[in-house]
């Protein structure tokens, strides 16, 4: 049911699971087992995945972006740092400083962005 996870994260009795096979991010009840389709999301490989303190899901690509996806399904792009970092590998979000660190596969590098 689920093509190629890549990303995966427990909120609230789900797994929250970015498909990367079918573009889409998906919701596992833990006590079911049912899969629920949570919204599509822009094509591209899913590396990192998190849910902020409003509910909304971070999502980043290994191509370079970060996505901030709403429980109702609209897409922002918060960063594309495909030009200065090259991907974007699994992050961390510091929620009480509203910081993202992002390390990269190649590069040798991390990234952190502080949002207002």
């Amino acid at each position: 049911a689920i093509g190629y996870p890549n990303a995966i994260w427990t909120h609230g009795g789900e797994f929250i699971v970015g498909d990367c096979l079918g573009y889409r991010l998906l919701s596992v009840d833990i006590a079911t087992n049912e899969i629920t389709v949570v919204t599509p999301i822009p094509k591209g490989v899913v590396d990192g995945l998190r849910v902020d303190e409003q509910g909304n899901y971070l999502l980043s690509h290994f191509e370079g972006q970060v996505y901030r996806i709403s429980r109702t399904g609209e897409t922002e792009l918060l960063i594309d740092a495909s030009a200065d970092l090259g991907n974007t590998c699994d992050f961390e979000y510091v929620a009480d400083r509203n910081l993202l660190v992002i390390p990269t596969l190649t590069g040798d590098r991390v990234a952190a962005y502080e949002f207002k």
